[in-house]
């Protein structure tokens, strides 16, 4: 019963660690995506990049974060920006779950191993639980961490702030 109570309590928690400090230099990092395509992090310096973590595919509040993702892609390219997704997941998951969401233009990358380096150099990654938490790290065209957020896990991010955030951030 011990390891039951622990085990929720750990899910829900919120992440006693913040990510990476505003102003610091975002970590370069080069992960596929869905389609088995490489993106590095250092090819997009020039404009703003949203790092949107997900702890899980297939559950309905990180669905949502993911949508509004690709339903707000064409606002974030006319602010400068690009969004992606990365998750502590496999690749071949993210091309399942990127059919079944219909994605037109996210990119969803794939995490999974080293398990969770990325989510780890971001400080976001839930050692306990083996996933990253739910979190929107927005780097600068400096390649400087400008903005972070850690969500609880069933919450969905608020994208019309990630909006204004680089839209305030535009030039």
């Amino acid at each position: 019963m011990k390891f039951i109570i622990k085990f929720f309590k750990n899910i829900f928690q919120k992440k006693d660690k913040a990510p990476l400090q505003v102003g610091k230099t975002a970590p370069d990092f080069q992960l596929r995506d869905q389609n088995k395509v490489f993106f590095q992090l250092k090819e997009h310096i020039g404009q703003n990049i949203v790092l949107s973590f997900f702890p899980f595919a297939w559950k309905k509040s990180n669905e949502r974060q993911i949508l509004d993702l690709d339903n707000n892609y064409s606002k974030f390219l006319a602010h400068g920006s690009i969004p992606v997704a990365i998750g502590v997941v496999q690749e071949s998951t993210n091309e399942k779950w990127a059919k079944t969401l219909r994605l037109k233009n996210l990119r969803l990358l794939s995490d999974f191993w080293p398990h969770g380096l990325i989510s780890k150099e971001y400080n976001v990654f839930r050692k306990t639980n083996g996933y990253s938490e739910k979190a929107n790290i927005i780097i600068d065209k400096e390649g400087k961490i400008l903005y972070t957020k850690i969500y609880k896990l069933g919450e969905i991010p608020d994208i019309d702030k990630l909006i204004y955030i680089i839209k305030k951030h535009k030039d």
